[in-house]
């Protein structure tokens, strides 16, 4: 009976990591390449950045897209009103974008201690080599995870450094 809840905690965690890095991979976007287009957009069509920032959450596009939206509901070319409306507005998606990260870290962590509890459950009989090679792999897959939020947090951080002043600069120059 331990054999077998061994087995089913190992399949549980290396699937729960697999989830995880399934749901880094959909939301992974590197920032360099991302910003040059984005502020593309904006100079050029900034209803179709605003579309784009909706089609990726969990990323630096989501606070983009609610700043632009604040912006667009102050109906005005004022540069402290814009800035006053779209400030708040970025940063709000920005920690909503933080809190996925986190929650994938979680549960990435879960799975990789479940893996692991695989290991240590039934010891007398020796641990199968099926069981650490599975919580190794579940372990790398957390730290590809991890390196993904860290990018991730990194590129909120630069957008409303150098992504979120061009936001600005369209809607006073009306091009909204």
């Amino acid at each position: 009976m331990m054999t077998v809840l061994s087995y089913v905690l190992a399949v549980a965690g290396l699937g729960l990591v697999a989830l995880q890095v399934i749901a880094a991979q959909m939301a992974n976007v590197h920032y360099p390449f991302e910003r040059v287009t984005l502020i593309n957009l904006l100079r050029t069509d900034p209803h179709r950045a605003e579309a784009q920032c909706r089609a990726l959450p969990n990323t630096f596009y989501a606070p983009i897209g609610a700043a632009i939206a604040a912006a667009a509901m102050a109906q005005s070319r004022d540069p402290a009103a814009i800035a006053a409306a779209n400030r708040p507005a970025y940063d709000a998606a920005a920690m909503a974008a933080a809190s996925f990260w986190k929650m994938a870290l979680t549960k990435g962590k879960l799975g990789v201690g479940l893996a692991g509890g695989a290991i240590v459950l039934d010891p007398a009989k020796g641990v199968p080599t099926l069981f650490v090679i599975m919580a190794v792999i579940a372990a790398g897959g957390l730290g590809w995870v991890w390196w993904r939020a860290e990018a991730a947090e990194r590129s909120v951080v630069l957008a409303r450094a150098e992504v979120l002043p061009e936001v600005d600069r369209v809607f006073v120059g009306g091009h909204y």
